[in-house]
């Protein structure tokens, strides 16, 4: 087979045809937000299914616009841009089992035979799907079908509206939203939209979102971030909250300063370099609410719940605080949980509930101390 004269290409297919493609509706269409590393498939202007991508990287960068299915192959051969021997079909095949060309040439969109690389900006400009995504988006496509490529840093959803911060600065989105308030920030990999706190002071008034003290600029600087609906907050298994706003990605969490500060016994007060008030909550970091209040926890980023375990103390069988800790077979709680005179220190619990005529109940399955 003669090698290609455009074998430098990005990333080139030599394809061997197949039988008539599926037929389709004429509202299918795809969109990709290369920071997100997330592809969409659309129908009827309702996003039907996200998947998981590999972009270019910033030496490659994928490029942006909007764009039109050209092929539609499977079982591609891959001319290595180096010049090398043409693959074949198979485990080696780069190019995985199907190609997707737009109206660029060399682009498009394939499967691979590297699955780690996907969640990555590792290729060399074309994206990278898993073989079974990629070939069922193929059976949704034709010759023709729409596909827009953004670069956005940063997207607000508030009732029912959605924007986004990126390389041609604050836009607004098509799809519906489901009228709660979320939050995504992305990294800036091609350098094209860097996040600033007035960057996201500007995208959250567009949306919206009510803003009480105004330095954004640690959201810019947390990395990838998602504020969304629906977090739990539970205290050794006991749930204390639900349906407040958290993140879900990046190495940490975000919680609302008046369920989780207060709830693990750190007063009505949040600490005013530790937070940061957005969409009318106070937002202080999980991993400073675990370094004041001493306890451990998990958190699990597929459902958003925060797990804290430890000592609880209950009052008439409301959750009161997590500031609690056993010591010598004896329970010592926060003083100021109590009575809020008191200096912020732990004393036994007994003789304190005692002096204030509570009655006192060790629940061990629980771990709490149930006060009547």
């Amino acid at each position: 087979m003669p090698r290609s004269q455009t074998a430098g290409v990005v990333c080139l297919a030599v394809l061997l045809a197949v039988g008539p493609a599926r037929a389709q509706g004429s509202t299918v269409s795809l969109s990709l937000n290369i920071p997100a590393l997330q592809l969409t498939v659309w129908r009827d202007g309702v996003p039907e299914v996200t998947y998981p991508v590999a972009a270019g990287r910033a030496a490659h960068p994928t490029p942006r616009g909007l764009f039109r299915i050209t092929s539609k192959f499977a079982d591609p051969w891959w001319l290595p841009p180096d010049g090398g021997d043409p693959v074949p079909p198979g485990p080696a095949n780069p190019l995985g089992g199907w190609w997707l060309g737009i109206n660029l040439p060399g682009y498009g969109l394939h499967g691979t035979n590297d699955g780690l690389s996907i969640g990555g900006w590792v290729s060399r400009g074309c994206v990278r799907l898993h073989d079974q995504n990629v070939g069922a988006i193929a059976g949704l496509v034709n010759k023709g079908t729409p596909v827009r490529i953004d670069y956005h840093t940063a997207v607000a959803e508030a009732g029912g509206r959605r924007w986004a911060y990126g390389e041609t600065g604050l836009v607004a989105l098509d799809g519906p939203g489901d009228g709660s308030f979320r939050l995504w920030t992305y990294p800036d990999v091609y350098r094209l939209a860097p996040l600033s706190g007035e960057v996201l002071a500007g995208l959250l008034e567009a949306a919206g979102v009510e803003l009480a003290g105004g330095d954004l600029d640690w959201l810019a600087r947390a990395g990838p971030l998602h504020f969304s609906p629906g977090a739990v907050i539970r205290f050794n298994g006991w749930e204390i909250g639900r349906g407040y706003l958290a993140t879900a990605r990046g190495t940490t969490a975000w919680l609302p300063w008046e369920v989780a500060g207060v709830a693990l016994g750190l007063g009505p007060d949040p600490p005013l370099n530790e937070t940061a008030t957005v969409g009318g909550r106070t937002w202080v970091a999980l991993d400073y609410l675990v370094r004041e209040a001493g306890f451990d926890f998990t958190f699990n980023w597929a459902d958003g719940a925060a797990d804290f375990t430890g000592v609880a103390v209950v009052l008439r069988e409301q959750f009161l605080t997590g500031a609690a800790f056993l010591g010598d077979g004896v329970a010592h709680v926060l003083a100021s949980t109590l009575d809020p005179c008191q200096e912020r220190v732990f004393l036994p619990v007994r003789p304190l509930a005692t002096s204030l005529g509570r009655e006192v109940q060790w629940d061990a399955l629980r771990q709490a101390v149930l006060l009547r």
